[in-house]
């Protein structure tokens, strides 16, 4: 146990340098096929990452695979899944991920509210999460002064963005979040 905890240790330091080849080493030896799917969506390896995928479960499953229909342009069927595995998992450390990725597919979908709901979902429940900000961004998007390039490179026309101006997109979305998510 405690070769494999220095070995995650190790490969995640690897990971968080850019190192990929050298933690997928590492990964590939202990068997961490969740942290393999990861550096290969990193590597934009999509064919690869297709194969690990097929042998993940769970939130896990659903979050790589979300990736891989995003990138493939199959908005409504990546949709599909991170919405079916959003209440199979809720209590996953990847339900910001899975929520993120709902609300791509959704905007993709051109289903905006829907994309506020997962989006603002995030930042109002998991304001400590590593994507709480993303979330925020992406939500307030038709406010912000530059082009999200998770989001097509949306850009609004009027690049004059403000704090104002994000902070009034944001609530727009935060109206059809609470909307949506019901009482």
């Amino acid at each position: 146990k405690l070769l494999k905890a220095g070995g995650v240790g190790a490969a995640r330091l690897r990971e968080e340098l850019g190192e990929y080849a050298r933690s997928r080493a590492i990964y590939e030896k202990l068997d961490l096929r969740a942290a393999l799917a990861r550096i290969a969506r990193y590597e934009k390896r999509w064919d690869d990452l297709e194969k690990i995928v097929a042998t993940l479960t769970g939130a896990d499953a659903a979050a790589e695979t979300a990736y891989l229909l995003i990138e493939r342009k199959k908005y409504a069927e990546a949709r599909d899944l991170v919405e079916k595995a959003i209440p199979a998992h809720p209590s996953s450390a990847r339900i910001a991920e899975l929520r993120f990725s709902a609300g791509v597919a959704c905007w993709f979908l051109d289903d905006r509210p829907r994309a506020h709901l997962h989006w603002c979902w995030v930042a109002e429940n998991l304001p400590d999460d590593r994507l709480a900000r993303r979330c925020y961004i992406a939500a307030a998007a038709e406010g912000m002064p530059y082009a999200n390039p998770e989001l097509g490179e949306y850009r609004i026309d009027d690049s004059w963005g403000s704090i104002e101006t994000i902070k009034e997109a944001y609530a727009k979305a935060k109206k059809n979040y609470d909307r949506l998510k019901g009482p």
